[in-house]
């Protein structure tokens, strides 16, 4: 009996404890109040003040262009075959039309003909204002010879033209190198019957002169501009070349610009059609830094950076972002590297919230 006295006993002081510490928590937890969420914050870094980028190229002649027969015929001869070296104006190919040339032999005699025509209505003409003057002929002839004159200059005008038009057709039997090139590629052969603007002849580069064709993205198109240095590495060499000229727009489907790069004189090892790699070392003007990317918050469609200021206080600040990096991204904006912003701001927080701070420890380097 006395041992069941000395249990219950115990258990009511048990039970006792029990509600005054669940009572003293509860006490605690009203005195507190609302907690305030908890953000954690990192601080900007200064992003380097020259950016290397590498970019793809295409190596190309400076001017390359196909050459077209420009009338119809045949194919007498060629000059050169693929890979000759020409020089301006020198002959290619020789075509055959006996049909303009007959054309242009017709045109000659009409050209004759009208010039001879012309002659006699003159002299006809000169006859009949001497008789007109004198009132041997009527105002009304002298007008009729003056229209015939006029006819007859007109006639011989047409018969120029026309010698004209089958002359320079006839020259462009000749074909010719329009400048100083190697054929890269030859389409027909002797005999061949060629249509004219349809049938290809050769194709014509200055492989003398290169330039390498590169499309920038747009987050480094602003620092891109003539006269800008860049190296390409080719067969084991590094070859300086210099931005020539850039498009001044970019493209509404690629958001690329289209820049031309020239190498230096003397540079080597670069073929027309090649791919090669071009490194460009572009210096920045503007104050860019680098944040985590999930420091970036989307607000009203406009990429927003939450900054912690004094009283541990929430302010929302737009960023361009200029170039993302993976887990980082690079911004330009009213920030500072002493600012402190929020990571993984919730939406449910806005400008003007009271936050309590979680800063993010500073990353220390491995050991070598």
């Amino acid at each position: 009996m006395k041992k069941l006295i000395i249990a219950v006993v115990l258990t009511v002081l048990a039970v006792g404890a029990w509600r005054f510490s669940r009572q003293a928590a509860a006490q605690a937890l009203a005195g507190r109040g609302p907690r305030a969420p908890t953000v954690r914050v990192a601080r900007p870094a200064a992003a380097v003040k020259v950016l290397q980028v590498a970019l793809p190229g295409t190596v190309r002649p400076k001017d390359q262009v196909t050459l077209y027969a420009r009338t119809n015929g045949f194919l007498r001869a060629l000059q050169v075959d693929l890979g000759d070296v020409v020089k301006k104006d020198q002959v290619l190919a020789r075509l055959d039309a006996p049909d303009l040339l007959a054309g242009l032999a017709q045109a000659n005699a009409r050209l004759e003909q009208a010039r001879a025509s012309l002659g006699l209505v003159r002299a006809q003409h000169a006859r009949t204002q001497t008789l007109g003057t004198s009132g041997n002929l009527s105002a009304q002839d002298v007008d009729a010879s003056s229209i015939r004159l006029q006819a007859a200059e007109t006639e011989l005008l047409l018969a120029v033209a026309e010698h004209q038009r089958l002359t320079a057709l006839v020259g462009y039997l000749t074909v010719r190198a329009p400048f100083d090139g190697t054929i890269n590629r030859r389409f027909v052969d002797d005999g061949a019957l060629v249509s004219a603007e349809r049938t290809a002849l050769f194709e014509l580069a200055s492989t003398g002169a290169l330039q390498i064709d590169v499309d920038v993205p747009q987050w480094a198109a602003a620092h891109v501009r003539p006269g800008l240095p860049a190296t390409v590495a080719v067969g084991g060499q590094v070859v300086k070349v210099n931005v020539s000229r850039t498009a001044g727009a970019l493209d509404p489907a690629l958001r690329t610009l289209r820049t031309e790069l020239v190498p230096e004189p003397g540079a080597m090892g670069l073929v027309p059609g090649a791919y090669v790699r071009v490194k460009f070392e572009v210096p920045r003007d503007e104050p860019v830094l680098k944040l985590p990317a999930s420091a970036l918050s989307m607000r009203g469609g406009i990429s927003m950076v939450a900054v912690v200021g004094a009283g541990e206080v929430l302010h929302l600040v737009p960023v361009k972002v200029v170039q993302e990096l993976g887990r980082d991204v690079e911004v330009l904006g009213e920030l500072s590297p002493a600012d402190r912003v929020a990571l993984n701001l919730p939406t449910s927080l806005v400008d003007g919230d009271v936050v309590a701070v979680l800063e993010e420890p500073k990353k220390v380097a491995a050991a070598p």
